[in-house]
């Protein structure tokens, strides 16, 4: 299969299956249910992205990405682990520690909750907060054999999007509002 829009034409492979459906038919000699059978996608290389992935977004980010775009086509729970990952990496990349000392004064590992509670008394990790542990929390369902639904990873994608977009772009969105705010912006 090739890409139809004009700049890309890039070449796809698709491997599935056929599943027999019901579905109701309306047409002029005919109305009534009939059984059909439906092509099931169930690899799509290159896997087309469930969002466009932010420049700035670190090399290591989103290759946990792209696997997850990727997994969408065989594994919903193995999909939102990859997100999960995504987001350990994203705690990495703005220096969030992954370890902490005890009180007894050992070096202990921090799961993600502690990580994301971190970052979150950060200014830049404030709004993310909400996000990030709903994020962990399908990441820890779908990693620990939980069954996750093909609209809880939208939604989770969806989200992960968004923390992205704040963390990777806010910058580039501020200087692009202080050139428009300076005069020579308006040139």
């Amino acid at each position: 299969m090739r890409c139809d829009e004009a700049d890309c034409g890039e070449l796809v492979v698709m491997a599935g299956d056929t599943e027999l459906v019901t579905v109701h038919v309306d047409e002029d000699h005919y109305s009534g249910w009939v059984e059909d059978e439906v092509l099931r996608p169930r690899a799509v290389f290159p896997a087309p992205p469930l969002f466009r992935i932010p420049e700035r977004t670190p090399h290591l980010v989103g290759e946990q990405l792209r696997l997850a775009f990727q997994l969408f086509w065989t594994d919903f729970s193995s999909a939102v682990g990859r997100l999960r990952t995504a987001v350990e990496l994203l705690l990495d990349d703005q220096k969030v520690p992954r370890e902490k000392l005890t009180s007894s004064g050992k070096t202990a590992r921090m799961d993600l909750a502690e990580r994301i509670d971190v970052y979150a008394g950060t200014a830049s990790g404030a709004d993310a907060k909400d996000a990030l542990h709903g994020l962990r929390y399908i990441g820890n369902l779908g990693t620990h054999g939980g069954a996750v639904s093909k609209e809880a990873l939208f939604d989770a994608a969806d989200v992960l999007e968004d923390v992205l977009l704040g963390v990777y772009e806010k910058r580039s969105i501020k200087a692009k509002v202080n050139n428009l705010k300076s005069p020579k912006g308006h040139q």
